[in-house]
């Protein structure tokens, strides 16, 4: 009689005893390896968030090195960098004397605002505000400052401008600025200087248009006897001619004495006035650039970033050693 054998299960203690099976040891690292795959594949809006902040709780003393650095670096680069100051000052655009085809009293600004803006951004202009005396051993930082920096805007609907300047120092600044309305100044008051020498001019030939209209007026009136009052009916056909050509002399007289007395007006203070200076030059209390937190801010964002970065990367890369590990080996 055969005997049933019953297999009888194995011992606690000798299946710890059970040899190292490989295959199982892969088959856990592929599924973790799967697992974390799926916890960083792209959800079409970006990045799982939970993936990052484990990536960077795990690798947290990479994240604060590359913070901590670019604060340090943010610090340095405000220590370093020259400080720039403004200045900004508002100007009035002064009129000029003219006068329209009818010669009647007219003032146009000195130059349109528009040009005024352009004017200051040309390189001859530069060259001169640094040629005024309070400018000598000014550096070279300071120029190429002022030629980068230099700016003119216009207030709409008025005849006012507002300057502004940056240097390297707030006296620099104010002496800089200074320079500035100066030689705008000085420029506009040689146009006012030839256009008021264009009016004088045209000024003497109407006195002497004048002088001489009074003089062939009298001339004439002499002639007819009576002062151009003589009774028409007993005048000639010569004096009729001359009668006639007085009244026309008196009516161009009126006109040239209405033309001298406009282009008068026009040399007068209340119609022209030079461009000037409306408030005082101002200077910015502390500097504009750099400023300490802008810095702070900025160092704050990109170093998190690149931490985060690296964060990902090492976490990314001790996956991929993870992945290697479960390969089988032949």
């Amino acid at each position: 009689m055969s005997k049933v054998v019953q297999a009888l299960p194995l011992d606690s203690s000798e299946s710890k005893k059970r040899p190292y099976n490989r295959g199982d040891h892969a088959n856990v690292c592929k599924k973790r390896m799967t697992n974390n795959k799926k916890s960083i594949e792209m959800d079409g809006d970006g990045v799982d968030l939970s993936v990052v902040f484990k990536a960077i709780t795990q690798q947290w003393r990479v994240f604060f090195a590359c913070l901590a650095t670019a604060l340090v670096l943010a610090v340095l680069a405000c220590m370093l960098i020259p400080p720039r100051w403004s200045a900004s000052a508002t100007v009035r655009i002064g009129v000029i004397p003219s006068y329209g085809p009818a010669e009647l009293p007219f003032g146009g600004p000195i130059e349109p605002v528009s040009e005024v803006e352009a004017r200051v951004r040309l390189p001859d202009f530069a060259k001169g505000v640094f040629q005024e005396p309070a400018l000598q051993g000014m550096t070279s930082a300071d120029i190429a400052l002022y030629r980068k920096t230099v700016k003119a805007v216009a207030l709409r609907g008025t005849g006012l401008v507002t300057l502004n300047v940056a240097a390297t120092s707030q006296d620099n600044a104010r002496r800089v600025m200074e320079a500035t309305v100066a030689w705008l100044q000085a420029a506009h008051d040689k146009k006012v200087q030839r256009a008021t020498q264009q009016l004088r001019t045209r000024l003497q030939e109407l006195n002497k248009q004048v002088a001489n209209q009074q003089a062939e007026l009298i001339h004439l009136k002499r002639n007819l006897g009576k002062e151009g009052q003589a009774n028409t009916k007993k005048l000639g056909y010569e004096d009729l001619v001359a009668q006639d050509l007085i009244i026309r002399l008196e009516i161009e007289l009126r006109a040239l004495e209405k033309s001298r007395f406009a282009i008068q007006s026009l040399l007068l203070p209340p119609i022209t006035y030079p461009t000037e200076l409306v408030d005082q030059v101002t200077v910015g209390d502390k500097p504009y650039f750099p400023i300490l937190r802008l810095f702070v801010m900025i160092a704050v964002i990109a170093g998190g970033m690149l931490g985060a970065l690296l964060c990902l990367f090492f976490y990314q890369r001790r996956l991929a050693g993870v992945s290697s590990m479960a390969r089988p080996t032949m």
